[in-house]
């Protein structure tokens, strides 16, 4: 429970850890076991991901020609004719972006040969017979998407649509779109005022639910070969996605344990900007009410989630002070959640029991949040042994930070921020900021218990431990290592194991104590004592659920 006691030795009966200690006494403790030797291996429990969008990121990534390590439009094109070979005349083929997603640090587009995505021209030469799109994803705004001539004529993009609404088209000498557009282009997180765009965008296939059952197995595969045995999908969940993780456990076909919270008046999916209202809310919440509940070991859905703003790329993240939005503009963010809402939301939830899980983290966002938890503890609706979450937390103060603890709030982290925005929030909103930005730090010096998560990534939970600890920005020019930021590497590995279970509430995992499951891990590492620049090298050699494996390779007993 400390991250340091060891053992040489663990015994396991029916999915639970019966004993651990040396050999003689483990054995006792499980007369005619088969014995396993992994001598030469780390054994250590299964890492707990608070926030990696598994689902969502399988459903869009399901119907996708993969891209992203092509080197020339040649590939890309040739990659686009082999799917247009066995999709039929008229049905979308679309592909990743090129590059490593989500933030493109490593490799994007603008490492092509030719310097730029391919136009319809060079896509039509693939398929004249399916509209075309190599999409953009979140969160990067403004990003870069490409379409071939007949996904154009789908989608009403010819020589006289207008830009706006955060999109810009580009335009040959006469006029007319050579294929390419930028700004808004996103999978999702693309909230735009124009609506042309919504209306067409709202046409584009990104998600194909009939293709669910084989992403969602190849993404609980993935993240059992990193070491990941329960996850917590906290964040855009709607009803429906829940109800896919309740059709796999039903049918014994979850490799992980999840625990999920429904969305709440959410915007990530959404196309137009919309502000919530009363009646908006109740509906919300009567669903998710209504789909609360303990499914067993495997699952369980508690509580629900509320995303007052959006992300910073897209200028709707609430900071105190105007910063330079995706396309110059100056803001102060965008709330999707009012004050009065929030107020509503949080009150209902007290008198109603539910646990309260709230997205963002804007120092504005705080502020804000924070005066409605004053006046709920005021009114005496709120004690402050709820429990409630606050994910990402992506930027708090001091000040906020004593708040939150005094309210009993825990925290869900990642490095993302950091990793692949801190760069942005240096250039839109100035360096004074990066004093705040995942401070870790000071959560866990506040009394704050904090867990981990990947989310936009890196997807690599090793490289996340890592990243913890360096707090590196990007291609690793710098690091805002500062003082409210650095945990230490035993207490980055607890954010992923036994704090992350704390958080969740879910008793049982993350740990290797006696009566717990037995998920376990297997490595050729010790990612508690071993260098910092090899954590994220870390092997996972075999991933046991309940004692079950479902990953790897045990020696031969």
């Amino acid at each position: 429970m400390d991250e340091s006691t060891t053992a040489d030795a663990i015994g396991v009966r029916d999915g639970r850890v019966v004993s651990v200690g040396d050999r003689q006494t483990v054995l006792d403790a499980c007369p005619g076991a088969r014995e396993i030797d992994v001598t030469g291996s780390v054994v250590a429990p299964g890492l707990i991901d608070t926030h990696p969008h598994m689902l969502h990121f399988a459903m869009f990534a399901a119907p996708l020609v993969d891209i992203r390590s092509a080197g020339s439009w040649t590939e890309i094109v040739e990659s686009v004719r082999e799917r247009a070979k066995t999709t039929p005349a008229g049905e979308w083929i679309m592909t990743t972006p090129v590059g490593d997603a989500h933030f493109y640090e490593g490799q994007s587009w603008r490492d092509l040969p030719e310097g730029a995505l391919p136009d319809a021209a060079a896509l039509d030469a693939a398929t004249t017979e399916h509209p075309v799109m190599i999409q953009a994803w979140a969160p990067k705004v403004p990003n870069h998407a490409a379409f071939n001539t007949a996904a154009l004529a789908a989608l009403g993009i010819d020589a006289d649509v207008a830009d706006g609404g955060g999109i810009t088209v580009e335009r040959n000498a006469e006029g007319r779109p050579t294929g390419r557009v930028s700004g808004a282009v996103n999978n999702y997180y693309n909230h735009t005022h124009n609506d042309h765009w919504a209306e067409a965008w709202g046409r584009i296939p990104f998600m194909q639910p009939h293709l669910l059952p084989g992403a969602m197995s190849a993404a609980m595969a993935e993240q059992n070969a990193m070491g990941v045995t329960t996850i917590y999908e906290g964040h855009a969940m709607d009803p429906e996605h829940i109800g896919v993780y309740d059709m796999l456990d039903q049918a014994g076909a979850l490799s992980l344990r999840v625990m999920a919270s429904p969305e709440v008046l959410g915007s990530a999916t959404t196309i137009k900007v919309e502000t919530a209202d009363e009646q908006r809310l109740a509906d919300h919440l009567a669903k998710a009410e209504a789909i609360q509940g303990d499914r067993g070991e495997m699952l369980k859905v508690n509580g629900f989630t509320m995303a007052p703003t959006g992300p910073g790329y897209n200028g709707h993240l609430a900071m105190r002070e105007p910063y330079t939005g995706p396309y110059g503009e100056k803001t102060e963010g965008h709330w999707f959640i009012p004050a009065p809402i929030i107020e509503s939301a949080l009150r209902q939830a007290a008198q109603r029991g539910l646990r309260v899980n709230l997205c963002g983290g804007g120092l504005k966002e705080h502020d804000v949040v924070l005066d409605v938890l004053d006046k709920l503890r005021a009114d005496g609706v709120t004690k402050g042994d709820e429990h409630w979450i606050f994910q990402h937390s992506i930027f708090l103060d001091a000040g906020q930070a004593e708040r939150y603890a005094a309210h009993g709030f825990e925290m869900t982290v990642s490095t993302a921020f950091t990793y692949g925005k801190g760069e942005m929030y240096r250039e839109r909103m100035g360096e004074d900021v990066l004093v705040d930005l995942n401070a870790f730090r000071r959560m866990l010096d506040a009394g704050i218990k904090v867990a981990a998560s990947t989310d936009w990534g890196p997807k690599n939970p090793w490289e996340s431990m890592a990243l913890a600890i360096t707090h590196t920005m990007g291609k690793g020019v710098r690091s805002n290592d500062g003082p409210a930021q650095v945990v230490d590497q035993r207490e980055a590995y607890a954010m992923w194991g036994r704090r992350a279970s704390e958080v969740l509430g879910w008793p049982g995992i993350g740990d290797l104590r006696p009566g717990s499951h037995a998920d376990l891990i297997l490595l050729d590492r010790d990612p508690v004592t071993c260098p910092v620049a090899d954590l994220p090298g870390t092997q996972v050699t075999a991933t046991l659920l309940g004692g079950r494996l479902v990953s790897g390779n045990l020696p031969q007993a």
